[in-house]
C-alpha cells in the first residue's frame, strides 16, 4: 500500500473537521491525525507516547482556528513575546519552533525533516547510524536548523543504549559490495538465526577453509606440473660389452 502523500494527510484532516497549519510537516500531520482518531474513536493508537513536543503541536494546531486564540495560548503558555503584525502562518511557525528549543527530545518524537523525516528518533539510530553520525557531526560544526540540532542532542546522549523499536520497525542489512550473486545464501542461510558475534566468527571459519581448499589446489597443481625423475637404465647390449672388455686376474 502506497505512502499517503501531504496532500492525502491535509484532505483527511480536513475530513476530520481540521485545518492543517501550512507549515507543518508530514510526521506532525500524522501525529495530530492520530490523535483525532483516538479522540473520535476511530482507530485507537498503539505504543504512542504523548511527548511534550507532540502535545504542543496539538495545542497549536486546536488554537489556530482563530488568530486570537493562538495569539493568547503564545503568550500564555509558550511565553513568546508578540508583536501585533503576525499572520497565523507566521504565529505557527513561530510556535513550533519554540516548541521543538524548549522541550527535551525523547525516542518517539518524529525527526521532521530530510530523507527520514517520517522516522522517530529512535528508529533513525538503530536503522539509519551513518546518517546519525552525519546529523551530530553537522550539528558540531555551528550553526543548523533548529530541528537537526535537537536531534544531534538526542543522538549523542542516547548512542549505544539498547532503543525501543515501533513493531512495524525492519532492520535490513545491506549485501556486502564484494559478495557475488553465487554465494549470496553461502552465509545468511546458515546463520540467520546467530547473534553478531557468532555470524562474523561462522564468516571468519568459512573464509579460512575457503583458503585451506585454494591452498590444497594449488598443491596439487604444482605437482603435476613438476617434470618426473627419469630412471637411467643402461641397455643390455651396452652392459654385455662394458663386462667383456675386463679380464679376471687371479692373484697368485
Amino acid at each position: 500500500m502506497p505512502r499517503p502523500t501531504r496532500s492525502d494527510l491535509i484532505q483527511e484532516m480536513a475530513r476530520l473537521g481540521e485545518e492543517t497549519p501550512k507549515v507543518w510537516t508530514i510526521p506532525e500531520i500524522q501525529s495530530r491525525l492520530d490523535e483525532l482518531y483516538e479522540e473520535k474513536g476511530l482507530m485507537r493508537t498503539r505504543g504512542k507516547t504523548l511527548t511534550p513536543l507532540r502535545h504542543y503541536m496539538v495545542e497549536i494546531n486546536r488554537y489556530s482556528k482563530r488568530k486570537a486564540d493562538l495569539q493568547n495560548y503564545r503568550q500564555q503558555h509558550m511565553m513568546i513575546p508578540l508583536t501585533g503584525n503576525e499572520t497565523i502562518s507566521d504565529l505557527q511557525k513561530k510556535g513550533i519552533k519554540k516548541a521543538y528549543e524548549t522541550t527535551q527530545g525523547m525516542g518517539e518524537d518524529p525527526v521532521g525533516f530530510g530523507e527520514h523525516s517520517s522516522l522517530q528518533y529512535s528508529e533513525l539510530l538503530v536503522t539509519q547510524p551513518k546518517y546519525a553520525d552525519w546529523v551530530m557531526r553537522t550539528a558540531q560544526e555551528g550553526q543548523c536548523d533548529y530541528r537537526l540540532r535537537r536531534l544531534a542532542e538526542w543522538l549523542q546522549e542516547n548512542k549505544g543504549k539498547p532503543q525501543a523499536m515501533p513493531n512495524d520497525t525492519k532492520v535490513i542489512k545491506k549485501k556486502p559490495a564484494n559478495q557475488k550473486a553465487g554465494e549470496e545464501n553461502t552465509v545468511s542461510s546458515g546463520s540467520k538465526n546467530m547473534s553478531g558475534l557468532e555470524e562474523t566468527q561462522f564468516q571468519i571459519m568459512q573464509q579460512m577453509a575457503n583458503m585451506l581448499q585454494h591452498l590444497k589446489e594449488e598443491v596439487e597443481t604444482i605437482k603435476e606440473e613438476r617434470p618426473h625423475k627419469k630412471t637411467l637404465e643402461m641397455p643390455a647390449s651396452e652392459a654385455d660389452s662394458s663386462m667383456g672388455s675386463f679380464s679376471e686376474v687371479n692373484m697368485a
